[in-house]
């Protein structure tokens, strides 16, 4: 996609993984009919853009600069990038060009990004959460560590970005619903978050 060559990440963001492909090919298992297109192309752009924020919270940013980038988050608001350290940027207007571009396709349901917007916020507070237990050599217990996890492995934020294009398919309530976190998506945030962990563990092992 011309989106992602003008990142070109390879040079701008050279600590992040490149898994653009990946990404539209999982979103592609989401729905593969031609009608989802641009909610399909919105979901492998917030992927794709999700794991370099996963990147940078895990393995690049200091915590000063990250909790500079999660208040950014948190504002919602391009004139925030001023106050970002430059390398951050980037990614910062990606992430609002991304969501700007959906907002115009979707026109009288644009609304409904809102709730693809509150539920990245929450990612991004538990990518924080998680920065900070590390900064301070802090070891949760299961139950800490799972009630911020779940969040962190972005099922949650992932399930509200999938809704958002689907058209009445999906109504206001049925978002409304997914951001209360209820039993069934809830149980989707854990196996995710497991399955995360083991293969992770495999790799590293």
């Amino acid at each position: 996609m011309l989106w992602w060559k003008r990142l070109d990440v390879l040079n701008n963001i050279p600590y992040t993984r490149d898994r653009l492909v990946e990404c539209y090919f999982w979103a592609l298992g989401l729905y593969f009919e031609p009608k989802y297109t641009h909610a399909r192309i919105f979901l492998a752009k917030v992927t794709s853009i999700a794991t370099i924020l996963d990147d940078t919270y895990d393995v690049y940013g200091t915590y000063e600069e990250l909790e500079i980038f999660t208040e950014a988050i948190q504002r919602w608001s391009l004139t925030c990038i001023d106050m970002l350290p430059e390398y951050m940027k980037q990614t910062y207007q990606a992430l609002m060009d991304t969501y700007k571009e959906m907002e115009e396709i979707m026109e009288g349901e644009a609304y409904r990004l809102n709730y693809a917007i509150e539920s990245m916020k929450e990612f991004i507070r538990s990518f924080m959460v998680e920065a900070k237990w590390a900064y301070e050599e802090y070891v949760p217990t299961i139950e800490e560590h799972m009630s911020i996890s779940i969040v962190s492995s972005g099922c949650y934020m992932l399930i509200a970005t999938c809704f958002v294009g689907m058209g009445d398919t999906v109504t206001d309530e049925t978002l409304k619903w997914v951001l209360t976190h209820p039993p069934l998506v809830k149980a989707s945030g854990v196996i995710g978050r497991l399955m995360d962990d083991l293969c992770s563990r495999k790799v590293k092992s």
